[in-house]
């Protein structure tokens, strides 16, 4: 069977830009110039409207990316699309776009999507049980979902609903929007007093809206606090008394929010005691000066307490007593610059730890705290979570202390992943887009002054441009290092898929056997019953169960779909498993498993059944697949008893310079020794060539930690830290491309309409018969004798 031609490879890649121009992806212009002139799309679908934009200026503006017409927009409207936003109306659902009612700037939008979700039943009187967690380490599933959505990529537009989170906020609004009393009388005034103290202590986010006073350069002299999106999020889970790790953007005003936060715990409670740890001593004074000093000095008289014993470092709050006893509140905050026994001795409430990513002995500081956040409750008997910790901070001089910031929150992370919540840490991450007033179109102009340095400081200057204005947790922690692809290559992709992660957003979900019932599996077997297909259980992002990510879910066509796999070498371990699905119609991966769990058995029946559901012939029962040999023996042991051995590539079926010496490798490839060369050769390849049509995050971030290190006199690649970075996508990436190749003359066809019945010819094969007699028996009577 002769390999398709080019002119077939080029109208299958402009099938798949098509099918993205459809979803209202942006292909480029000189890819849809392609479409026009092959006749795929027509110019006159579409229709415009008028609008004005801030400057005065009038245009028309295209609302096709949003209705789905197959309008080619001009700059300036494609300009003229970030200013409007889409509503849907009750009747019918269709985004309408209203360009008189309401035409949305991106100053406005900013205001929007920084706030809170718009609520119904605003008139209800919330109360504090209504919002505040029963337990800080025993999570719901609908809150562990609403961690993980804030901390995504696109979690800034596309975080779930919690509701407790929404109630916490409209209490706010609600005490916010409430008419000024009037005072009748003293005992009116000191009712009203005593309730906005107490409203103040139950709610900081109120407190610090309707109080906060920043201390500024301008004629003022200082300007009010106004909390946005991260603002909330952060304030509510203070007030829970969740302990947090935080890695966040630059300049997002953590450190602000978080001083007014323990201020008013501080000002508002009995013998609270907070210890702040900042960066050195200079910054330690300069926090208390100005980010709690000033602030407690902005409060009205009659709601704040007295600052006694006012030193360098410390502020107490409280009056003075007889024979200097001190009486009242007795709350204290204590600034400090680190310390190995900066917590010794004592048992604050919460402890504050400032700029993380600047203190090399953030783990003894942390190992010191650890036993004060715990206290005995005689109620229950137990020693529970009584106090908090609060780490926060940025990426940077990886090199020096961030290496130590890293290793704790990629350890707490890891916890939270695995739903490990006896430490009660959160961890959480807000990128670049929760920084208020951030746009991105701000964004990629700050990108492209980033990326026109030159020089031997230029790599330096993105990798810091990066860590400033993170993306994913991945840009937090980059360090230097010799990429496989340079950086820019690698950015840019992850930016259009980013950019179009409304339009494209991969399917997560796990799989399901389909069984014959007839069939019973034999004894020791993981299933009760043979497997005859697969079923795709879709899930949310986020969920515990999720094991797979699909671009494109398979069509009926026969040699279409192909699998590469690099397995897990056991049940324990830091890599995990991971196996993808190469295209080799539309020349692109359309499906990435990576996971792993204690059970490797589901581990190994996910990776099975992923091949399962991409065969659309069920002749052999899966789609080829390319495994690395020398760790996957377990895994291929596991697919051979449920009878699918057959599916596996041989050894020798692969170019002949990937094949070992002596044929001493019979199923897959060894990854070892100049094969490995080779094969990142092929990967760097794949990349280069297919790059654009590479739809899955997952492997442009491990690409960008995928780095060339000297060992001895050479020099390998791998993750750039063991500990927290894989690499487990790309290789599997690699073995689906080149089992691909290893039957580049099957040419892909479709099982159904008119080509399918044009390639219906039944297929013979010359078998010898038990009698030893030549005979050619029908092909598919072939394969299924042999998989008997």
């Amino acid at each position: 069977m002769a390999k398709r031609t080019i002119e077939q490879g080029e109208k299958a890649k402009l099938e798949l830009m098509k099918q993205l121009y459809d979803q209202g992806v942006n292909i480029g212009s000189e890819t849809v110039a392609k479409l026009i002139a092959a006749g795929i799309i027509q110019t006159n679908e579409g229709k415009d409207v008028p609008v004005t934009l801030d400057n005065g200026e009038t245009v028309r503006l295209s609302v096709s990316r949003f209705l789905k017409n197959k309008v080619i927009t001009s700059k300036k409207q494609q300009e003229a699309d970030k200013h409007i936003t889409i509503i849907y109306t009750d009747e019918d659902k269709n985004p309408v776009f209203q360009h008189k009612e309401r035409v949305v700037t991106e100053k406005v939008f900013r205001k929007d999507v920084s706030g809170v979700t718009e609520r119904s039943g605003i008139d209800e009187v919330i109360t504090e049980d209504m919002w505040r967690p029963e337990s800080k380490t025993k999570h719901t599933e609908e809150f562990v979902r609403w961690i993980d959505s804030v901390s995504r990529p696109d979690g800034f537009w596309n975080s779930t609903i919690y509701k407790p989170y929404e109630l916490y906020c409209q209490q706010s609004e609600q005490w916010l929007s409430a008419p000024p009393p009037e005072f009748n009388d003293e005992d009116a005034l000191l009712n009203y007093r005593i309730r906005e103290t107490e409203r103040c202590n139950e709610n900081s986010l109120y407190a610090v809206d309707k109080y906060g006073m920043l201390k500024e350069a301008s004629a003022k002299g200082m300007h009010k606090y106004v909390s946005a999106k991260a603002h909330k999020i952060l304030l509510y889970l203070l007030d829970c008394g969740y302990s947090l790790d935080i890695i966040k953007a630059r300049q997002i005003a953590f450190t602000t929010t978080i001083a007014f936060w323990i201020l008013i715990k501080a000002m508002f409670n009995f013998n609270y005691n907070a210890k702040y740890i900042s960066e050195n001593k200079i910054k330690a004074e300069d926090t208390l000066e100005n980010r709690i000093k000033y602030p407690h000095s902005q409060f009205p008289d009659w709601i704040k307490p007295e600052a006694r014993n006012d030193r360098i470092q410390r502020i107490v709050f409280g009056e003075k007593g007889d024979k200097g006893e001190r009486e009242g509140l007795n709350s204290s905050i204590e600034v400090l610059p680190p310390g190995k026994t900066a917590i010794a001795s004592t048992t604050p409430d919460v402890t504050l730890i400032d700029e993380a990513g600047n203190i090399d002995i953030l783990n003894d500081i942390r190992s010191d705290n650890l036993p004060t956040q715990y206290g005995y409750n005689p109620e229950t008997g137990e020693l529970e979570m009584l106090r908090q910790l609060i780490i926060w901070g940025t990426g940077g001089y990886m090199e020096k202390a961030g290496i130590a910031f890293k290793s704790v929150f990629m350890a707490d992370l890891e916890s939270w992943t695995q739903r490990r919540f006896e430490s009660g840490i959160i961890p959480i991450f807000f990128n670049n887009w929760y920084k208020p007033g951030m746009t991105k179109v701000l964004y990629e102009r700050l990108k492209a002054e980033a990326y026109a340095a030159e020089g031997p400081t230029a790599i330096a200057g993105r990798i810091r441009f990066h860590q400033g204005f993170p993306i994913t947790i991945e840009d937090v922690f980059l360090q230097g290092g010799k990429t496989l692809l340079d950086g820019e290559f690698i950015q840019k992709n992850l930016d259009r898929i980013a950019n179009e992660m409304t339009n494209v957003v991969p399917d997560y979900g796990f799989f399901e056997p389909v069984y014959d019932m007839n069939s019973p599996a034999h004894e020791g077997s993981d299933v009760p019953y043979k497997i005859t297909g697969a079923n795709w259980i879709p899930c949310s992002i986020g969920d515990d169960r999720v094991t797979t990510m699909i671009f494109l879910h398979p069509k009926k066509w026969r040699n279409r779909y192909y699998q590469g796999t690099d397995p897990i070498a056991s049940d324990n371990g830091h890599s995990k498993m991971s196996s993808s699905i190469w295209d080799s119609h539309f020349g692109c991966p359309v499906a990435c498993l990576n996971f792993r769990t204690d059970n490797y058995r589901y581990v190994f029946l996910q990776t099975t059944l992923l091949g399962i559901y991409y065969d659309a012939e069920k002749i052999k029962g899966a789609v080829p697949e390319l495994i690395e040999s020398n760790i996957g023996t377990a895994y291929r042991e596991y697919k051979d008893n449920k009878g699918l051995g057959n599916t596996f590539v041989y050894s020798t079926e692969m170019p002949q310079i990937l094949q070992t010496k002596g044929a001493s490798v019979l199923i897959g490839l060894d990854n070892k020794g100049l094969r490995n060369t080779i094969v990142i050769g092929y990967l760097r390849n794949v990349f280069e060539t297919f790059g654009d049509r590479i739809w899955l995050p997952v492997y442009f971030n491990q690409l960008r930690t995928f780095v060339c290190k000297q060992k001895g006199n050479g020099e390998t690649w791998e993750p750039q830290d063991k500990r927290y970075n894989w690499d487990d996508t790309l290789f599997s990436l690699v073995y689906s491309y080149l089992c691909a190749e290893c039957y580049a003359h099957r040419v892909p066809e479709s099982m159904e309409g008119a080509e399918a019945n044009r390639r219906s010819r039944p297929e013979y094969k010359l078998v010898r018969t038990k009698e030893g007699s030549l005979t050619y028996i029908n092909k598919v009577t072939y394969n299924k004798t042999k998989r008997r």
